[in-house]
């Protein structure tokens, strides 16, 4: 049966869902402790809508870490973008940021085409993760 939630040992810890069974992980409780936004983020992330999920703690523990950061990163920017030609200038001058320059455009095409033509949204949140890992050696977070 597909959808089914395994342990991170790979073992199926549920053999369905139930609240009648009380063996399930609510997500009320997931919420209450991470926000809805990361508990979202994480089951995207985790697997294919078609593949079972493999539920673990630390995931979800990780996307929170992670969405922290961007919220973060973008209170540290705000106000303080540059205009693609400033960017495309410096670029002009500097391999290494020129190099992560079109990487980023790269994930931020395959971002897309995961979303819209694919539908691999746990494809495209790790395209995000990248893109945040290379914005964030490129200005130092």
């Amino acid at each position: 049966m597909k959808g089914e939630v395994v342990g991170s040992d790979g073992k199926k810890t549920f053999e369905k869902m139930s609240k009648s069974k009380g063996n399930g992980v609510t997500p009320d409780s997931v919420q209450a402790k991470y926000g809805i936004d990361t508990l979202r983020v994480a089951i995207m992330a985790g697997a294919p809508p078609e593949s079972d999920l493999n539920w673990d703690d630390k995931s979800v523990q990780n996307m929170k870490s992670f969405l922290d950061r961007v919220c973060k990163f973008s209170k540290t920017i705000d106000g303080e973008l540059t205009s693609l030609e400033e960017i495309l200038k410096l670029c002009e001058n500097n391999d290494g940021l020129r190099q992560n320059f079109t990487a980023n455009i790269n994930l931020l095409a395959d971002y897309e085409r995961q979303i819209d033509v694919h539908r691999n949204f746990h494809v495209s949140v790790a395209r995000l993760r990248e893109l945040f890992n290379n914005l964030g050696e490129a200005n130092e977070i």
